[in-house]
């Protein structure tokens, strides 16, 4: 179908934006030809695409928020009352959803489009061999940073006020300790990676950590 002419709109913009910043690196002219296209979506909102080219996002729909799953063979797959977050390789999905009135759940959309939700924790990132990292907020309200698997379900990585927000394809998993960026190689063993520079409001300095790449690079603020 035609998608609908202000996301065209906006479409367009952002990929005017994208080729103006990769146009140049370092003050030097990069000469690049880029293939664009616009994909025949309504949802103003995309959170990642994997490397066979489905993209997920979401947007309003009835009154409630819609996910989806796009890709040129099989075109848009509706997760519904979701919003997801994060695809791998397999086109499995993670996010979260609402699950009722009140109340929304973590979910895992596994390989055959089934959704499981997954309660008691947010789900932030997924690796191919379906490791979810994610954080759960304990009793006393302490957030805590979480891994979980089909198999074992949700364990706890240990560490005060920590939030697991990526996961690469070694296991390690990237997030924050205490509001210092971290990293965690076992269950209850991480390394805080500290902070770079004076906060520019004064006060505390913060890190955190948002993503980690299959080499143990990590990228955060």
């Amino acid at each position: 179908y035609t998608p609908n002419p202000a996301v065209r709109f906006w479409a367009a913009i952002a990929v005017i934006a994208s080729f103006g910043v990769s146009g140049s690196h370092a003050g030097s002219p990069v000469r690049t030809a880029y293939g664009v296209r616009v994909l025949p979506l309504e949802f103003p909102f995309i959170t990642g695409f994997n490397d066979r080219q489905q993209v997920i996002g979401y947007g309003p729909r009835d009154l409630a928020s819609v996910g989806f799953v796009w890709d040129a063979r099989n075109g848009i797959q509706l997760i519904s009352r979701a919003i997801p977050l994060d695809i791998n390789k397999h086109g499995e999905v993670v996010g979260f959803r609402r699950i009722g009135p009140d109340s929304a759940s973590a979910f895992f959309r596994d390989r055959s489009r089934t959704v499981l939700d997954v309660r008691f924790f947010v789900a932030n990132g997924l690796n191919d061999r379906g490791q979810v990292a994610g954080s759960a907020v304990l009793p006393n309200f302490e957030t805590r940073a979480v891994v979980w698997t089909a198999g074992t379900g949700t364990t706890d990585l240990g560490g005060p006020n920590s939030r697991a927000v990526d996961i690469n394809n070694r296991g390690v998993i990237a997030g924050d300790v205490q509001g210092q960026a971290a990293v965690w190689t076992d269950i209850g063993v991480w390394q805080e990676l500290g902070v770079l520079g004076d906060s520019p409001f004064g006060g505390p300095r913060f890190s955190s950590a948002h993503a980690i790449n299959d080499r143990g690079w990590v990228v955060g603020t």
